[in-house]
């Protein structure tokens, strides 16, 4: 059975672009079961920095990057964080690991601070509002939000 949608709504935010294909579909006494579950979609890039918090933001940084950017305070100051980050799926969680930082500083103050700082924007997130079952095995940066593929087996559709 295959599904397609503009948009599905979780209590966690949403999914745009949707494409479902299901396998072994029932419907039990306690609701629809799903034998296996494929999902391609779409998870705007405002639903996962609302899900990350600490004033997060994310964005399409241009050669399949994400961009990060965030406040800190360090010794009294603010400083805006900006990064850019390769974007993949590790043990089911979305992870935007940083390859540049920039504090908006001088170059040595950059250097000098950026270890401190790739923890700050480094993100390990877990795609919320998915039935249990669901898991992450591919990401990818799209225009609008991240292109996420998630598998699933033996997916309770509702309870």
């Amino acid at each position: 059975m295959a599904l397609d949608g503009s948009a599905v709504v979780t209590t966690e935010g949403g999914f745009q672009d949707v494409h479902a294909t299901a396998r072994d579909v029932r419907m039990t006494s306690r609701g629809l079961r799903v034998g296996s579950l494929a999902l391609d979609a779409t998870v705007p890039f405002g639903t996962v920095a609302r899900q990350v918090g600490n004033g997060v933001q994310l964005y399409a940084a241009g050669a399949g990057l994400a961009g990060i950017r965030r406040a800190s305070t360090a010794l009294g100051r603010t400083i805006v964080i900006q990064a850019t980050g390769a974007v993949t799926a590790q043990g089911g969680q979305l992870v935007i690991e940083p390859q540049t930082i920039d504090l908006g500083g001088p170059a040595a103050l950059n250097t000098a601070l950026s270890a401190a700082a790739r923890a700050l924007v480094t993100i390990r997130h877990t795609v919320q509002g998915l039935p249990q079952g669901m898991r992450l095995t591919r990401v990818t940066v799209g225009a609008d939000g991240f292109r996420v593929h998630l598998d699933g087996t033996g997916v309770a559709l509702t309870s």
